[in-house]
């Protein structure tokens, strides 16, 4: 692991320990970490209602939502007829999301988890084993988005 990916991945299990949740965690580490002059503009919590599979619904794991949306970041797509660079990003985020996937068996937070959201949440809360699998669920989708960002240049 670069010294780069050591940064963002022990930047994402910080903000993770302080309570932020995994999608707040990836999405501030790799935005604190991987834009010199980020916008202040854009808070962690625009990735709030992202934990929890979004919404607590244990769909897509909220790390790799964080992860996802640092990349649009990254890449900036301002102009709506841009489709080249709209490819250049769902081949990033896809390639990312892929290896998550090989990795886990699963992109779902409720199978991540073991947990079926909302319903079982307080139980999850409580389950220190379940969130230390976070922990890693965290820390690979950071590494994930340095890896796929300098394969591609794009930091």
């Amino acid at each position: 692991m670069s010294n780069l990916a050591e940064r963002v991945v022990a930047a994402a299990k910080h903000y993770f320990a302080q309570g932020y949740n995994c999608a707040e965690s990836t999405f501030l580490a790799g935005r604190n970490e991987l834009l010199e002059d980020y916008d202040e503009e854009v808070p962690s919590s625009v990735a709030s209602c992202f934990g929890g599979g979004i919404a607590l619904t244990g769909s897509v794991c909220g790390a790799l939502s964080g992860v996802f949306m640092v990349i649009g970041l990254i890449y900036n797509r301002l102009a709506a007829d841009d489709k080249e660079l709209a490819m250049k990003i769902y081949e990033t985020a896809l390639s990312i999301h892929k290896d998550f996937a090989e990795r886990f068996g699963t992109v779902n937070c409720r199978e991540l988890t073991g947990y079926d959201f909302p319903e079982e949440f307080s139980r999850f809360a409580a389950d220190k084993e379940a969130r230390q699998k976070c922990y890693d669920y965290v820390e690979y989708a950071a590494e994930l988005l340095v890896k796929e960002l300098q394969k591609r240049q794009k930091i």
